[in-house]
C-alpha cells in the first residue's frame, strides 16, 4: 500500500490529506480525524486526483470546518492541523532550524514548532504529540493557578490542594477532604469556560450536592453559568 501525504490549500485554509494507492476501482474521499483521505486506484494520475479535489472543495471545507470546531476530537499532529488555546484557532507550522531542542510558542494565528534540522528524517507525530502536550500542560497550569487564586478571593472559598490531570469522565472533582481535581484539556476552552468549571468546584467545597443552594451560589458569581455549560456539553 502507497501513501502521499501534503496539505490542500483552499485560500487561507490549509488541511491535511493522505492518498492512500490500493487495489479498488473507485475514488473515495473521506475525513477523520481532521486529516481528508483520498483512495484512489493504484497508478491513478496526480492530475485526476488534484482535479477531484478541486471540484470538491466546497464540500471538504464544510467538513472539515465542523470537525475543527469540537475543540476536543482526536489530533493527529500534523503541519497544517487546527490547535485550539483558550478558546482561539492556531495552525500547526512546523519550521526546522540550527537548534538543539524543540521549542513551541504563539505567533499570530500559527502554534509555530521549531525542531532541529536533524529531526528532519524522524516521525514527527510522537515528538510533536509529547512536545505539544508539554506546551499545552505548562499553559493550563499557570492559567488555573491564575483564576484559582482571583475566584478564591472572590467566593472566600479555598481548596486545600488544586491537582491537574487527564479526567475523562468529569471537568472538575472535588473531594470530601477540600482537595480539587481539574482537567488539563479545559486548555482548549477560553477564561470564562474555565472559570466556570472552577466555581463550580470551588462552591462543592460549601455544597457537597447539586441541591438549589448549590446553584444559587454559582449563580451569584456567574449568572451566565448555563451558558458555560452548553459549550462544554457541545450545544452551541
Amino acid at each position: 500500500m502507497l501513501k502521499d501525504k501534503g496539505i490542500l490549500e483552499y485560500g487561507n485554509l490549509k488541511i491535511p490529506y493522505e492518498i492512500d494507492y490500493g487495489k479498488r476501482k473507485h475514488i473515495y474521499i473521506s475525513i477523520k480525524n481532521n486529516l481528508v483521505t483520498v483512495k484512489v486506484p493504484l497508478r491513478t494520475n496526480k492530475k485526476i486526483i488534484e482535479d477531484i479535489l478541486l471540484q470538491k472543495e466546497e464540500w471538504i471545507k464544510e467538513k472539515y470546518q465542523i470537525q475543527q470546531n469540537n475543540v476536543r476530537r482526536e489530533l493527529i499532529f500534523m503541519e497544517g492541523e487546527m490547535f485550539y488555546v483558550f478558546g482561539k484557532q492556531y495552525q500547526l507550522k512546523i519550521r526546522y532550524e540550527d537548534c538543539s531542542q524543540v521549542s513551541i510558542y504563539i505567533e499570530h494565528d500559527n502554534l509555530l514548532v521549531t525542531l532541529p534540522k536533524s529531526y528532519q528524517e524522524k516521525e514527527l507525530k510522537p515528538i510533536l504529540e509529547h512536545s505539544i502536550q508539554k506546551f499545552y500542560q505548562k499553559l493550563v497550569k499557570n492559567k488555573i493557578e491564575e483564576r484559582i487564586t482571583y475566584l478564591s478571593e472572590i467566593t472566600s472559598l479555598y481548596p486545600k490542594k488544586v491537582t491537574i490531570k487527564k479526567l475523562t469522565r468529569s471537568w472538575g472533582r472535588c473531594s470530601s477532604s477540600g482537595n480539587i481535581s481539574l482537567n488539563r484539556d479545559l486548555v482548549f476552552y477560553q477564561d470564562k469556560v474555565i472559570d466556570y468549571v472552577i466555581l463550580h468546584e470551588l462552591s462543592h467545597l460549601k455544597y457537597m450536592n447539586h441541591s438549589r443552594d448549590f446553584w444559587n451560589l454559582v449563580a451569584e458569581f456567574m449568572p451566565d453559568y448555563k451558558e458555560q455549560e452548553k459549550i462544554l456539553n457541545n450545544k452551541k
